[in-house]
């Protein structure tokens, strides 16, 4: 028999989980370098695609490509040296992929572009 609707509480670790991401992954991004940072910011928190970065940074396609890689790297190697876990990390990665190429024109390629 389940316990009276009053005694039970909501379930509050989604909430706090989010929270605990989100300091986890602010004080990563705030790890790597100014342009990289500046990458992934406007495309990930930003909703813009790599050309469109491309064209507000005044950036060559192939360096705004490069930057947002290396840097989604480093983020990943900085949040496993501060003790977020490999799977939690392969999940975020997925969704993320999932979403920028949901959010990518048709025409643009997400290979990697020769950096000059």
């Amino acid at each position: 028999m389940p316990p009276p609707a009053g005694l039970v509480m909501p379930d509050v670790w989604p909430e706090v989980a989010g929270r605990l991401d989100r300091q986890a992954i602010v004080a990563a991004m705030s790890r790597l370098s100014e342009v990289q940072r500046e990458a992934i910011e406007l495309a990930y928190f930003g909703g813009l695609t790599q050309q469109e970065i491309a064209l507000r940074t005044t950036t060559p396609l192939g360096t705004v490509k490069s930057r947002v890689r290396l840097g989604l790297l480093s983020l990943r190697r900085i949040l496993l040296e501060s003790g977020v876990q490999r799977t939690e990390l392969l999940a975020s990665a997925e969704e993320l992929e999932a979403g920028v190429r949901a959010a990518q024109p048709s025409g643009e390629s997400g290979g990697q572009e020769r950096v000059q």
